[in-house]
């Protein structure tokens, strides 16, 4: 529920752009570097999920399992 309410349909708004810009960043950034739960939530996009869709549903993924995770940005 809180991937598709929380992250679809609504955290861009609730944040503003620049923020949720720079929370996906990071999010790509730290899976990047392969930090546990970032690279698990790469891992978990789905192959066929179009390129502009990837890192939201990065995203998602962290909303529904890592409630309390950190962020810097």
């Amino acid at each position: 529920m809180l991937h598709e309410t929380g992250v679809h349909a609504g955290m861009e708004t609730m944040l503003g752009t620049d923020l949720y810009e720079s929370l996906l960043k990071e999010i790509a950034n730290r899976a990047k570097n392969g930090e546990k739960p970032f690279k698990e939530a790469h891992d978990r996009v789905p192959y066929n999920t179009p390129g502009q869709n990837v890192d939201e549903e990065r995203l998602a993924y962290l909303v529904n399992n890592y409630k309390d995770l950190p962020f810097r940005s």
